[in-house]
């Protein structure tokens, strides 16, 4: 699992990278960075949900399992309400990317717990 993680962890920062730099170049490509990093961070963390207990998870993940939900359930309860899809989409642009970069970081500070913990015996 450590090595998922730290590959993990490297394909968010280049598809964040060249998401950007695609979004640079023409404006409306930019939508295209939410789904390309949302969906490569969904199913990283569909899969560290199902390696649960083969590894170190960060205190920070359990809040942001509960912030997915809240915007999933959030976005159920829009669905019935005409008038509140516009609003959450505008709110779901401006924090996914928060969300994203916080993803992000817990997962590197995992990579760092794991790499502290395989030189502990060394002392």
């Amino acid at each position: 699992m450590k090595g998922f993680k730290e590959i993990d962890f490297w394909i968010q920062v280049v598809l964040m990278v060249l998401c950007t730099l695609l979004a640079l170049t023409q404006v409306f490509l930019f939508v295209y960075a939410y789904f390309i990093v949302g969906s490569w961070q969904v199913l990283s963390t569909l899969i560290h949900l199902a390696m649960s207990k083969s590894f170190f998870q960060a205190s920070g993940r359990k809040y942001y399992h509960y912030a997915l939900i809240m915007i999933a359930v959030s976005g159920i309860v829009v669905f019935f309400v005409e008038s509140a899809i516009l609003p959450y989409l505008v709110a779901l642009l401006i924090v996914s990317p928060f969300l994203a970069f916080w993803y992000a970081y817990m997962c590197n500070e995992e990579n760092k717990t794991l790499a502290r913990k395989a030189y502990v015996h060394l002392k």
